[in-house]
């Protein structure tokens, strides 16, 4: 699902001038926006950064990140809360150092959310009415995406967000993760 945003985002960065050929990104990822990202940098030439932290990526992750030529840089993170303002401090040093770095801002970008338009076009197509949507919350793109283009059809559409607790956007409190 993943590769949606990352394929448009880095597709629109180009257009823009924002990234060159064989240029330089880096990402801030709990994994799977950063694997995505990596399979794109690998097929279409790009040198990709991708920071995260001990608690988030695992060793298979790690190593199918690394197969895909991306360089990862881990942060501690003791207490198990995911050390996004250390991530996000490692990605602003990144940027400094190498100024042409795009970075896609995944949380931020208003791309994250449009590219499900084609998505929202897809479902219309293949079931009509459409009368409610339900889906992961995870950053809140693929569904807030995929339902601002619906409602623009469907004003009456009734969403539903669905996700593991802890839910940290929604309020509740952070614990280590496990990997299985």
């Amino acid at each position: 699902m993943k590769l949606i945003p990352a394929r448009f985002m880095i597709a629109r960065a180009r257009a823009s001038g924002y990234l060159s050929s064989g240029g330089h990104i880096v990402e801030t990822t709990s994994g799977t926006f950063g694997l995505a990202l990596a399979m794109i940098a690998a097929a279409q030439g790009y040198r990709l950064t991708l920071i995260s932290a001990d608690t988030l990526i695992d060793r298979t992750l790690r190593c199918r990140l690394e197969l895909l030529g991306a360089r990862l840089e881990v942060v501690d993170d003791p207490d198990g809360s995911g050390a996004q303002s250390r991530r996000l401090e490692r990605l602003q040093a990144v940027r400094e150092k190498d100024a042409g770095t795009f970075w896609p801002a995944q949380y931020d970008n208003p791309d994250n959310c449009y590219a499900y338009g084609r998505l929202a076009e897809w479902f219309v197509r293949q079931v009509g009415q459409v009368d409610c949507l339900v889906g992961c919350a995870g950053s809140g793109g693929s569904l807030c995406g995929t339902a601002a283009i619906l409602r623009e059809v469907f004003p009456e559409l009734v969403v539903i967000a669905v996700d593991t607790p802890p839910v940290c956007s929604s309020g509740h409190q952070s614990w280590p993760r496990k990997f299985g």
